[in-house]
């Protein structure tokens, strides 16, 4: 299950979106047992220039954060890493 996250998270950061709010509701299990990411409502583009979001503003489910997210840092491709384990 874990692998197929993280196949998820290179998938879309090959394109350059940040999902930025990892959690257990937003991975969905298919009939066949793969996970899928879901609920990119808040993800970024990591080449976007401001953005949905601007550094010191939080969006995300705190418990699930990574540091930098929960200061108002730049999220990036490390912050889901972090959300993942």
């Amino acid at each position: 299950m874990f692998r197929g996250i993280i196949f998820g998270f290179k998938h879309a950061h090959e394109r350059q979106i940040v999902h930025r709010d990892l959690k257990s509701e937003n991975v969905l299990i298919t009939r066949d047992s793969t996970p899928k990411l879901a609920d990119f409502g808040i993800a970024g583009c990591r080449d976007m220039e401001g953005g949905l979001t601007r550094t010191g503003m939080v969006m995300g489910t705190p418990l699930y954060m990574s540091p930098e997210q929960a200061t108002g840092k730049r999220a990036d491709h490390r912050s889901d890493l972090y959300s993942a384990e």
